[in-house]
């Protein structure tokens, strides 16, 4: 009987290792084989010991980055020797960034859920992208493998200095500390797809301080209205009746522009005085129970005879609703900048201002971590200390007051 020839298995040209070090960490390192010859390349990659959740999720990125490493190397050695060019150069950022929008609005259209707002963010920061490339590199195509520690710095030192504008409406600002980190990080979570992806090597965005490049954001810088301000808006006309009930309505329970602009009769459920919003949200896609208080129903529309479908608020878009807001803001004096998010940020400080503790108020924002509320509870707390400290010094001032003046006069 003849024997079965075995087929020789081709052996890898690279071998991912790692090396002992002391406190149980691991340094990752490449083993390449190659014409005969062993060399060895250190990644400056390290797995730690596993003692929490964190840890275990934090050593799958760093394997992941380091076999992303590994297959490049193999596929240079393999492409070195059948002379082939690695075409994964070629990709440009800008047409990259652009596939991420599109699989966003995919998402988007397949799940019904809000990849919109995040493909829309994506957007914004490839148009920034484009304006840094532009300004820095002229006509040059900056292509995935141009993109360096020294190319994303220049893009942080970029949005810091840029302008952006809500809509056509508003004038040019500077783009504030919360746009300059959202598209700061939607650039290093496509190069993270990259990596993932094996077209590029790791991700030089690790490698950078983000803070230090542009800035820290303020948990607490969160514009909001007070009682008083939401009274003299109360009683100041709008040239949109419509904005003016939704804006209103969303000060006093708390929801989204997206959840308002979506809100049908259906989702609004009555048993005698009490009312109640059962609704998805569509940024986290958690079922919402929230109560309506008395102000809250005020300024719902009447119903009439209208079917479950229709949608509650007839509401323009929301540029268009904003500019209509800070007219209106002006209007009634009130020197802030009020978008309609704004609005949100005032149910939370006057629900927690007036009492309500931090457990109930998460859930009627609907948050799925408390720590998103707690921003809201610091706010308060800084008001609070601002408020006590102006006693400081009042009682010094009338004593200087009424201090005799025991100097001699003197004759002119």
């Amino acid at each position: 009987m003849a024997r079965t020839k075995k087929i020789a298995k081709a052996k890898e040209p690279v071998t991912l290792r790692y090396k002992e070090l002391a406190k149980g960490n691991k340094s990752l390192y490449l083993d390449i084989y190659r014409d005969g010859a062993r060399s060895y390349e250190f990644l400056k990659l390290y797995l730690i010991p596993e003692k929490t959740p964190e840890d275990k999720l934090t050593n799958e990125t760093t394997l992941r980055a380091a076999n992303a490493i590994k297959a490049e190397r193999t596929r240079q050695i393999i492409n070195g020797t059948a002379g082939i060019k690695n075409l994964h150069c070629r990709i440009l950022l800008v047409d990259f960034m652009q596939r991420r929008i599109d699989q966003l609005r995919q998402m988007a259209e397949e799940k019904g859920r809000s990849e919109y707002n995040s493909a829309n963010q994506v957007k914004n920061a490839t148009l920034h992208l484009k304006a840094y490339i532009r300004q820095k590199y002229g006509n040059k195509s900056i292509t995935l493998k141009d993109v360096d520690k020294t190319f994303c710095v220049g893009f942080g030192e970029y949005l810091c200095a840029a302008k952006g504008r809500k809509n056509k409406y508003c004038p040019e600002k500077p783009l504030s500390q919360g746009s300059r980190e959202i598209y700061f990080k939607a650039l290093s979570t496509a190069l993270n797809i990259a990596v993932r992806d094996g077209l590029i090597v790791q991700n030089p965005m690790h490698f950078i301080n983000r803070v230090q490049v542009i800035g820290k954001l303020d948990p607490t810088e969160r514009v909001y209205l007070t009682a008083d301000e939401l009274r003299k808006l109360i009683a100041t006309d709008c040239r949109r009746e419509d904005v003016r009930n939704a804006f209103l309505f969303s000060c006093m329970c708390g929801l989204r522009w997206s959840d308002i602009n979506g809100l049908k009769w259906a989702d609004i459920h009555t048993d005698g005085d009490d009312w109640r919003v059962e609704k998805r949200m569509i940024k986290t896609r958690e079922l919402l129970y929230l109560p309506l208080s008395g102000e809250a129903k005020k300024y719902l529309p009447d119903r009439e005879d209208k079917p479950g479908e229709d949608h509650v608020f007839k509401l323009p878009t929301l540029d268009c609703a904003e500019v209509t807001i800070d007219k209106w803001i002006k209007d009634a004096n009130i020197n802030k900048h009020v978008t309609f998010h704004c609005a949100r940020h005032t149910f939370a400080t006057l629900m927690l201002t007036q009492g309500a503790d931090l457990y109930t108020t998460s859930k009627l924002l609907g948050h799925t971590d408390i720590r998103n509320t707690q921003i809201y509870a610091k706010i308060v707390d800084e008001k609070k200390t601002q408020a006590v400290n102006l006693l400081n010094g009042i009682f010094e001032e009338t004593k200087n007051e009424e201090k005799p003046n025991n100097d001699k006069e003197e004759n002119v």
